[in-house]
């Protein structure tokens, strides 16, 4: 028979008062009675380790009051027609198997990765949308998109060290012949 620690102690203890009771009297009669309901404190005391398969992981953990009491129901229904009867049960440790730990690590990192995959898909959707509002008005209105080509020439240009190559079918359709130019002798001299 496999006995557990709360049994244990109580064995122990019983012994110890029965052995204190025996000092006190000079009669064996209190030791014998006290190791007599020690062992049967031992063996009738039971921790019944047993994971909870009807619940999940989080209940266990955030809700073991609830569980410990549900249990007690269930088992003190089961057990009454045989008079046992069902004092307390306490959910005190949930231990996971190395299994089930490395099952759980992987779904949450898919996890993880979905939704970061679907902040990056709403940002790119978001950037989609202001490139189409942006085209529509650029097509109609030539000025701005001179300006925004030249923009981002000079965002191009203005790092020291950088060389930015413009096709020059570019820069003639821009009319930035001139200003091109004047930029580059311009940011020449500075240095």
């Amino acid at each position: 028979m496999r006995t557990n620690n709360v049994g244990a102690a109580l064995f122990v203890l019983c012994a110890l008062a029965g052995a204190g009771g025996t000092a006190l009297v000079k009669n064996p009669a209190p030791l014998f009675a006290g190791v007599l309901l020690g062992l049967y404190l031992l063996f009738s005391i039971r921790v019944a380790d047993q994971s909870i398969g009807r619940h999940e992981l989080h209940q266990m953990v955030a809700e073991r009051e609830m569980l410990g009491q549900e249990l007690q129901r269930i088992l003190d229904a089961k057990t009454n027609p045989w008079g046992i009867t069902v004092q307390s049960v306490e959910v005190r440790d949930v231990q996971i198997r190395l299994a089930l730990q490395d099952a759980m690590s992987r779904e949450a990192q898919a996890e993880r990765e979905r939704r970061a995959r679907t902040i990056l898909g709403l940002a790119e959707t978001e950037i989609s949308e202001n490139f189409a509002k942006a085209a529509l008005t650029y097509q109609n209105n030539p000025v701005a998109l001179h300006l925004r080509a030249m923009n981002m020439l000079y965002e191009a240009i203005k790092e020291r060290g950088s060389m930015v190559i413009v096709p020059s079918s570019a820069v003639e359709t821009m009319g930035l012949g001139g200003t091109l130019a004047t930029a580059v002798l311009g940011g020449a001299k500075a240095e």
